[in-house]
């Protein structure tokens, strides 16, 4: 599958980047608990067949961010 780069040119201050931030973080959280199993399985798949790192198969959502 060929690299697509996409360009998004913003003129957001703070308040909207931390908006957008918070959008993100809600959409992970849905469909980590909507996809998450079948994501894992999925990854676990693609390590067995030796396409994919070990350690992606992780889903590890609780990092800290810090403002």
């Amino acid at each position: 599958m060929p690299m697509k780069v996409i360009k998004l040119t913003v003129y957001w201050d703070a308040a909207d980047a931390q908006l957008i931030i918070g959008f993100i973080d809600e959409l992970r959280d849905l469909l980590v608990d909507t996809y998450g199993d079948e994501i894992v399985d999925m990854h676990r798949r693609l390590v067995q067949n030796n396409t994919l790192d070990e350690g992606q198969t992780d889903l590890l959502f609780n990092d800290p961010v810090e403002f």
